[in-house]
């Protein structure tokens, strides 16, 4: 194993020199970086760090999308023994501003002028911030902390040979135990804390990756998520380790576009994503004739029983094979070709995904694999794999981690991935563990054959007024399964009786719109409509008769528009805040139990 992630880099820089590892779009085309270049511009950054007077063992922050530039920043601040403390661009000025000062950070990589300004408005925040390097000038406001990352490349390569002596001299003092990167946890329910990670703890998941052959040589990823999500940081890692080509989306926006022009074979993502895409294409299947909905509903269909063969190791009979080519021919190309045509697997993590989202991908040739970790593991410690997938479960131990239950019934994880511990909070470090174990706060259980599945999270339990335990997780699962809902949060800690809160989803609900000749009314969005009340009500009810009667749920309320990170409702890795959403919607909430 490398001694480091800049390494773990320069080691497959030597091997790859001119080859392509990097694509990003320029100019409306796609553009090619060489392991060359990365390296080039890597001990550029790393030197002028060093030509700052940044001290090894200091943080220094990036706050930006992803992008060519990010990775450039990133392996030039640890090459020369720091780590890189990241922030989320969605984020509010004083949230980044927290991260930065309790980070202590000398200095800041900001993406744009609107990232930069959050900086400056923040400064007397920031008494440890020295220089400003901004990815992306253009608006940028003058300052006398701000320069251009172009600039600030080209102050590392002036370095003088002291300068360039003691360089060589950090790369060569990496240990293994030296702290790669801080990433501050979401903060759901509190201040966010920062998980150290160690070279160690990453050069262990890139390597694993690579040798099981999640992430190969040949492939090809597309990268959108931000790099400050621990998930997407170890993908970049392990794409890194395997040889492999990573293209940077230009926006998730843009994210359907670039699939087609970049043609992925590895894409990974959180639920939300791939239920956005899948509501996509029930969309269009809506749209098509009948016979063509019919034919869509038919190619699924033996999908489903294909894949619940192949996935168990079974062997196809000719019929079914038959069968299934002409579900491939006739709808699955299509639906593939959305997405570049070669993928390989898809990923989910960061969040539970939803059984029947994964069964449809699965289904129509696109294997959809959950992962399970958190920030402080590194991200993955249970992977699934790619040929034995079982619908419902987050998948197996990683080979050198150990994965167990604890007795009341908590996932608890310890190996060469855990992290180091919370920077300066030794109280949370030691609450986070037992003996050596991590606790994770998740409740899980193993199946016969080593699958792990994720019943609910510990502090998200409602205990009803009956004294009933319930995961409200797994039933906002369950009830976004109804057609025009897209998010689902489930009320009724220490009530006598379960509530909901539903968003819809635009796109359905303008077309069930359309299709009953319903038109928005001053002063009343669609969402409020009795038509579209009457017809989630009706799949309230047909959702509740799966359910023990203790978790039906009784009322629910409709939301204009959907939760998102922009509102504060979302964490900037798309999971709910459950404390903004019951302080935000106190009065629907208490009106559903007068």
């Amino acid at each position: 194993m490398h001694k480091s992630v800049y390494h773990l880099f320069l080691s497959n820089a030597g091997r790859m020199g001119d080859r392509i590892f990097l694509r990003h779009k320029r100019d409306g085309r796609w553009k090619g970086v060489t392991w060359d270049e990365h390296a080039a511009a890597a001990e550029a950054v790393g030197l002028a760090l060093v030509r700052l007077g940044v001290e090894a063992g200091r943080r220094v922050g990036v706050v930006s999308g992803s992008r060519i530039e990010w990775v450039f920043a990133d392996m030039g601040i640890i090459s020369v023994g720091c780590a890189t403390t990241a922030g989320y661009p969605s984020s509010p000025a004083r949230d980044i501003a927290y991260i930065l000062a309790h980070s202590e950070c000398p200095a800041v990589f900001v993406e744009n002028a609107a990232q930069m300004r959050k900086i400056i408005s923040e400064l007397p925040n920031l008494p440890d911030i020295r220089k400003i390097i901004v990815f992306d000038p253009e608006g940028a406001p003058e300052h006398p902390m701000a320069v251009s990352f172009e600039d600030f490349l080209d102050f590392g390569r002036e370095a003088d040979e002291a300068s360039a002596a003691e360089r060589l001299r950090r790369i060569d003092a990496l240990k293994p135990d030296d702290t790669v990167t801080i990433i501050y946890t979401s903060g759901t329910t509190g201040p966010p804390k920062g998980a150290m990670l160690s070279h160690a703890n990453c050069v262990f998941i890139a390597e694993t990756c690579s040798e099981l052959e999640f992430v190969k040589e040949s492939d090809e990823s597309l990268s959108f998520l931000p790099l400050a999500h621990a998930l997407e940081r170890v993908v970049f890692y392990a794409s890194m380790a395997a040889g492999g080509v990573v293209n940077f989306a230009e926006s998730i926006e843009k994210l359907g576009d670039n699939m087609k022009e970049t043609r992925p074979t590895v894409l990974v993502g959180v639920p939300r994503v791939y239920e956005k895409i899948h509501e996509r294409v029930m969309a269009n299947v809506a749209e098509s004739s009948r016979f063509k909905q019919k034919m869509f509903y038919w190619a699924v269909g033996v999908g489903r029983r294909a894949f619940n063969l192949t996935s168990r190791g079974g062997r196809l009979p000719a019929g079914m094979a038959l069968k299934l080519a002409v579900a491939d021919a006739l709808v699955f190309k299509k639906i593939k070709a959305a997405a570049g045509g070669r993928i390989r697997w898809l990923g989910s993590g960061g969040a539970p995904l939803a059984p029947e989202l994964q069964y449809f991908f699965c289904s129509v040739g696109m294997p959809l694999i959950q992962a399970y970790g958190l920030t402080e593991t590194a991200a993955p410690a249970i992977i699934t794999p790619v040929d034995a997938i079982r619908i419902g479960t987050v998948g197996k131990r990683i080979d050198g981690v150990d994965v167990e239950i604890a007795s009341d019934g908590e996932v608890i994880i310890r190996g060469p991935s855990v992290f180091k511990g919370y920077f300066k909070n030794e109280e949370a470090t030691r609450e986070a563990f037992d003996r050596d174990w991590f606790k994770s706060g998740d409740l899980g259980s193993f199946d016969s054959e080593g699958y792990l599945s994720i019943t609910g999270r510990k502090k998200d339990l409602l205990i009803t007024a009956g004294g009933k335990n319930i995961s409200p997780q797994n039933l906002e699962h369950h009830f976004s399964g109804i057609p025009l809902v897209s998010q689902v949060v489930v009320c009724g800690d220490g009530r006598k009786y379960l509530t909901a809160l539903f968003t819809l989803a635009e796109e359905d609900l303008r077309r069930f719109a359309a299709e009953r000749g319903l038109k928005e009314e001053v002063g009343t969005p669609l969402a409020r409509r009795p038509e579209v009340d009457e017809f989630i009500a009706r799949g309230v009810e047909e959702k509740n008769k799966e359910l023990p009667p203790y978790e039906t749920v009784k009322k629910f309320k409709i939301i204009p528009g959907e939760f998102t990170i922009e509102s504060g409702e979302m964490t900037p890795t798309m999971k709910i805040k459950r404390n903004v959403i019951f302080a935000r919607y106190s009065a629907e909430i208490e009106s559903m139990y007068d």
